[in-house]
């Protein structure tokens, strides 16, 4: 507790100097104190902020006698929908929450000391309170399970559907059977297809990050669900995605398993925050890689089997009880 206390007392005072230097117009100040600390992040990723790595046991009869129910099945769009339901890549949320819970009881002092989060030099999350800690674990959980799933099943089992002959046409004949099947996008989503087919990630993932965030946005919009704010001057905005996918509504229509699938690998600063980092600039070489590319390709998998129910079937439910 002391040290948390001391903690949030050098950030209300370290505040109150930013504030300072601003009210007596040394601007230029502020702007060089932040570079300074800018760089000294850049520094601290090197060193005690330095990514840290884990050795994990692999049942490999295991990997292998689950991946040979995919070799086996010789329909594209069956593999794909399998991928929908595989419990290795659809982790349960409620089951990581507890294993992070389970994490933080086990270790006193990692649930009280505060934690900071740093990536690209920008102080990204400060965990104080425990349930800060808690959604930090989880989210370390959730990634951790994740990368095993992708690379002992996904990247794998998308091999083998090369393998067998996918195309972008196997992917978009599945998104036009999609109940919010939009022909504007098709050539756009098409193009990220096929830039994943040919490992072209970086191109993959500028084509397809952004273009998922519209596809999740119109199907709820389709399912009369706003996705707009207004601002002052009744100016109409699309609501920022981190928002919009806090909105209690929206997690309970994607449920929990799926809202924290999205979330982490969307715009999550303790995850993978891609659409922000993506849309902004922020992201690096290493992230355009081909976990990351295949983890978006699924999602859209996955979203692409998922549905709301729209007004108009809403309404032709009700004139036939009527």
């Amino acid at each position: 507790m002391l040290t948390r206390q001391r903690t949030m007392s050098f950030s209300k005072k370290f505040l109150q100097c930013l504030d300072t230097i601003i009210d007596i117009g040394e601007t230029s100040k502020y702007d060089d104190l932040k570079n300074r600390i800018k760089r000294a992040y850049i520094q601290a990723e090197k060193t005690e902020f330095k990514e840290t790595r884990v050795a994990v046991n692999i049942l490999e009869d295991r990997v292998n006698a689950h991946l040979e129910i995919y070799r086996k099945e010789s329909d594209l769009r069956k593999i794909l929908g399998m991928l929908c339901i595989d419990p290795n890549l659809n982790l349960d949320a409620t089951k990581t929450k507890k294993l992070a819970e389970d994490t933080l009881k086990q270790s006193v002092l990692r649930a009280r000391i505060p934690a900071s989060g740093v990536s690209g030099g920008r102080k990204i999350t400060q965990s104080t309170t425990y349930e800060d800690k808690l959604e930090a674990e989880f989210r370390s959980h959730y990634i951790m399970s994740l990368s095993l799933g992708v690379n002992l099943f996904l990247i794998p089992i998308f091999e083998l559907l090369k393998e067998k002959g996918l195309t972008t046409e196997t992917i978009i004949e599945i998104y036009k059977k999609w109940d919010f099947y939009n022909p504007n996008r098709e050539e756009l989503l098409k193009t990220g297809f096929q830039r994943i087919l040919d490992g072209d990630y970086v191109s993959a993932l500028h084509v397809l990050v952004p273009q998922f965030e519209a596809c999740l946005r119109e199907m709820f919009f389709d399912a009369d669900v706003a996705t707009t704010v207004v601002r002052p001057g009744v100016i109409q905005h699309e609501q920022v995605m981190t928002e919009f996918l806090l909105r209690k509504e929206i997690r309970e229509a994607l449920g929990e398993d799926f809202h924290a699938y999205i979330s982490t690998v969307m715009i999550s600063q303790d995850g993978w925050n891609l659409r922000n980092d993506i849309a902004h600039g922020l992201a690096m070489r290493d992230v355009f890689d081909i976990s990351r590319a295949l983890v978006v390709f699924h999602l859209f998998i996955r979203l692409f089997n998922y549905g709301l129910e729209k007004p108009s079937e809403k309404h032709t439910q009700e004139e036939k009880v009527d």
